[in-house]
């Protein structure tokens, strides 16, 4: 199980994915977390771009990207 499950996310969501989506919400833990994992992971719109990973089913392997 994924971590982000826990915030009702896919199972395989990133972590990083599940605090764009959830500022994308207004959710206070999206607002604290994103800034944060962008700073930890020292690249810029690093969740934002993991957000865009999740939505073109980047993280998949490819037998199951196009099912």
């Amino acid at each position: 199980m994924g971590a982000s499950y826990l915030w009702r996310g896919s199972p395989d969501e990133t972590i990083s994915a599940a605090a764009y989506r959830m500022e994308l919400e207004g959710k206070l833990a999206g607002h604290i977390l994103r800034p944060l994992i962008d700073r930890i992971a020292w690249e810029e719109e690093h969740c934002y771009k993991a957000y865009l990973s999740e939505l073109m089913r980047k993280q998949l392997p490819e037998e199951y990207a196009d099912a």
